[in-house]
């Protein structure tokens, strides 16, 4: 019995269509996810410092990381309890800055092997499920930590705390969700190639190749090395090869393998769309919905730097001149009321305001607890969106973006105005949020980008309706 004729063509074409997409939408959406993972974890383990929990590693600066891997996960002492933590989520925080910042996401690069070293750090702590029953140690003692954080009598740590675990364990599902997506392309490839590599120099036939599968995937090893020398060989997926093409259900295997590439959408598709411009509006809003953790991230920050500022060592003088100040004004406690300056595109010229920081800091947290209503679909705010009218979505949408864009613009100035207030030597105290200010950036690039379809789309629909094409 001889292999399916067509399968193999039918498998390149498929894949040719998931590697588009996935260059295209699903890596960098995996990259989106990873940089939120990080900073959602960031905003947790600061917590956990500052409580006392954990303690920061010395030597964190020293590490020196060249490649994707988990720290450990072994049983110890509950006499080294608080320091091995302290370690492992150190490691843990510096891996993922790592990932973000210097591994490259390109199909290329994130192959099966490192794939493989994305799943085990993604679910390093099992945060659908942070009990103190967990069996992995890691697990269970940060559960244990977040249990006398949400006991805290503190309700911004208590509901940070909160909210961390919720959107760690959503975003590790997303991540595993486009591992997945990456490790069928990666799979299907490396079946492909035997089909064509290997099986030609093993003269692989049906009936015998099935009965002694283990047999047949040591020649097929040796032909593979000799034409992929250096290569990774895998196994499973040789045997797996040869069942989807000569097993008796070997056809549905293969139109599984061709299901697994094919977009979700096409793979849904019963007719034409009823309204095609409704769920483009509708995607546009969830990405931008995406700057939730960033937010958070921010806000957290800002509220950090504020403290920082109120407790910064001044001159006696300038202590008493702010005391007498805010005795006169008649203010209970310390003014945090800024003067921005920014570049009005709009205008082309240099503009100022006054804003309060702890406003400010307070709206922030206040659109990331919307923004995280969005993407939590079985909210009251998702079911609304979900019900909403196309013109309600699009002035929905308009005017995000644009409090979205202002927010961005007033946290990079402010950046820029609490580092002025310290001198040279002492602003290594500050948190820097640059990294949250770029993911909002970029965040409403690609919802402005979306939003440019939906009018584009909508304007050519439009015109055609007008010409008397209705489709």
């Amino acid at each position: 019995m001889k292999p399916a004729t067509g399968f193999p063509e039918e498998l390149e074409e498929a894949l040719e269509k998931r590697a588009e997409r996935l260059e295209e939408k699903d890596i960098p959406q995996l990259k989106e996810d990873f940089r939120l993972f990080h900073s959602t974890f960031q905003g947790l383990f600061t917590v956990l410092q500052r409580k006392g929990l954990v303690q920061e590693d010395p030597y964190k600066d020293d590490q020196r990381i060249s490649e994707i891997e988990s720290p450990p996960d072994e049983p110890f002492l509950e006499s080294e309890r608080d320091q091995v933590m302290s370690l492992r989520l150190s490691q843990f925080d510096s891996m993922l800055d790592f990932l973000n910042n210097y591994v490259q996401f390109r199909l290329d690069s994130l192959d099966l092997r490192q794939i493989r070293n994305l799943v085990k750090l993604t679910g390093y702590i099992k945060w659908e499920n942070l009990s103190e029953s967990s069996k992995s140690p890691t697990t269970r003692t940060l559960a244990d930590h977040v249990s006398k954080l949400r006991g805290d009598a503190d309700p911004l740590s208590t509901s940070l705390v909160k909210d961390s675990v919720e959107q760690m364990s959503r975003q590790s599902k997303a991540i595993m969700k486009g591992l997945k997506l990456l490790a069928d392309y990666h799979k299907a490839r490396f079946k492909l190639m035997l089909r064509r590599d290997v099986y030609p120099q093993v003269d692989v036939d049906g009936e015998r190749a099935l009965s002694a599968a283990d047999e047949t995937a040591k020649k097929m090893k040796r032909a593979f090395a000799r034409s992929h020398q250096g290569e990774p060989f895998f196994p499973d997926l040789a045997r797996e090869a040869l069942e989807e093409d000569f097993a008796p259900d070997g056809e549905h295997r293969r139109e599984e393998v061709l299901n697994r590439l094919r977009p979700e959408e096409e793979q849904k598709q019963q007719g034409p769309k009823k309204d095609p411009f409704k769920p483009m509006l509708l995607e546009a809003i969830r990405v931008l919905a995406g700057a939730s953790r960033s937010l958070q991230a921010a806000q957290q920050k800002l509220s950090d730097n504020i403290h920082v500022l109120d407790n910064r060592k001044l001159p006696l003088t300038e202590r008493l001149r702010r005391f007498f100040q805010r005795v006169s004004s008649g203010e209970g406690r310390q003014s945090h009321v800024f003067e921005l300056e920014y570049f009005d595109e709009a205008t082309s010229a240099s503009q100022s305001e006054l804003l309060s920081a702890d406003e400010f800091a307070q709206q922030l947290s206040k659109k990331s607890r919307l923004y995280g209503g969005i993407l939590n679909k079985m909210s009251q705010t998702a079911r609304k969106l979900q019900n909403a009218s196309e013109e309600q979505l699009f002035e929905f949408l308009n005017k995000q973006v644009e409090e979205l864009s202002t927010m961005q613009r007033r946290l990079q100035s402010l950046e820029t105005a609490l580092r002025a207030e310290f001198p040279r030597e002492q602003r290594s105290q500050l948190r820097s949020a640059q990294a949250e200010i770029d993911g909002l950036k970029e965040i409403i690039s690609r919802s402005a980008k979306k939003r440019r379809e939906y009018v584009a789309r909508k304007d050519e629909y439009e015109q055609m309706k007008k010409l008397g094409i209705e489709n």
